[in-house]
């Protein structure tokens, strides 16, 4: 937890000094980081959970990077398949991310 949260402090600085290639990243480390705190409560946070990784998706699409977006789509499709919520807009996510 510690080094996710120092990453993230990292990112942020990049992104504060015009780094904007780094958006996408910062984006799926905080989704990430959500998703992992967030297992040992499904209910409370599947819907900050889902809205993180829409939030990478669409900053990596913005910044036209292709492989991002694939990447935060399938992490969100495997996230909710094991939160065991919304089976079918996981397989959805996931369904994107192989397009991609």
């Amino acid at each position: 937890k510690y080094a996710a949260n120092k990453t993230i402090k990292r990112f942020e600085k990049f992104v504060k000094n015009g780094c904007v290639n780094v958006v996408p990243l910062l984006a799926i480390l905080k989704a990430e980081q959500l998703s992992c705190v967030s297992v040992n409560c499904k209910q409370r946070y599947k819907n900050e959970v889902r809205a993180a990784y829409d939030n990478a998706i669409r900053e990596a699409r913005a910044a036209n990077l292709v492989h991002y977006e694939a990447l935060a789509t399938e992490k969100a499709g495997l996230v909710l398949l094991e939160m065991q919520f919304e089976q079918e807009q996981a397989t959805a996510y996931l369904s994107r991310a192989i397009e991609l």
